[in-house]
C-alpha cells in the first residue's frame, strides 16, 4: 500500500512540476515581441527541414558498405563518388 501512495504522490508531484513549466514556458514566448517571434518561428522551420520526413525514416537503409575503390556506391543517398585524389 506504501508503495502506491508513493506513487500517487510521485505522479501528482510530476503533474505540478509539468504545469508549472507549461506556465513558465507560455510565459516566455508571450513576452516575445513579434520580430523575436518570427525568428525563431524560422529558426524552427530551418531545423524541422534538416529532420527526416516520414518516407525516410521508413526507407530501410543499404546493408552496402561505402568503400574506398573510387567506385560509386547507393547508401540512402544519391550516388557517393570519391574523388580520384582525394584520401578518405
Amino acid at each position: 500500500m506504501s508503495a502506491y501512495v508513493e506513487r500517487l504522490v510521485a505522479d501528482a508531484q510530476t503533474r505540478a512540476e509539468l504545469e508549472e513549466l507549461s506556465a513558465h514556458t507560455a510565459s516566455y514566448y508571450d513576452s516575445l515581441s513579434a520580430k523575436e517571434a518570427e525568428e525563431l518561428r524560422a529558426w524552427g522551420e530551418l531545423g524541422e527541414s534538416a529532420l527526416p520526413t516520414e518516407a525516410q525514416r521508413q526507407t530501410p537503409k543499404s546493408s552496402v558498405p561505402l568503400c574506398l575503390s573510387g567506385e560509386s556506391v547507393t547508401y540512402n543517398s544519391p550516388k557517393i563518388r570519391r574523388a580520384p585524389d582525394s584520401r578518405w
